[in-house]
């Protein structure tokens, strides 16, 4: 995933943990609740502020969490959220896959 800023958003709740791939291997992987998840995984949201430092670079899977907070689901229909959703074919928060590995990426 080559991302563009489009603007640095709000800072999500994340953790680091590690997942297995088909071929045995593992790799890092990034848990952010939705909306900021999918934004992630189409470019939109390119900064992810955090208390620590990553010195961590290479392959990332991008976790959408299990959980959806109400705030997190009223931002989705807040611009600059609603649009950006919108843009990319999602309608209703519903429309957000959740407790899944949504994307993958390289941490550069």
């Amino acid at each position: 995933m080559t991302p563009t800023v489009v603007q640095q958003l709000r800072e999500a709740s994340y953790k680091e943990h590690r997942t297995t791939t088909t071929s045995g291997g593992s790799v890092k992987a990034l848990t952010l609740t939705q909306p900021w998840a999918y934004l992630v995984a189409v470019g939109a949201k390119t900064i992810e502020t955090r208390s620590w430092r990553a010195t961590y670079r290479g392959p990332l899977a991008i976790h959408a969490a299990k959980g959806f907070p109400r705030e997190a689901i009223e931002l989705c229909f807040k611009e600059p959220f609603a649009s950006v959703l919108k843009q990319f074919g999602v309608r209703t928060p519903g429309d957000l896959v959740r407790g899944a590995i949504i994307a993958t990426c390289r941490l550069a």
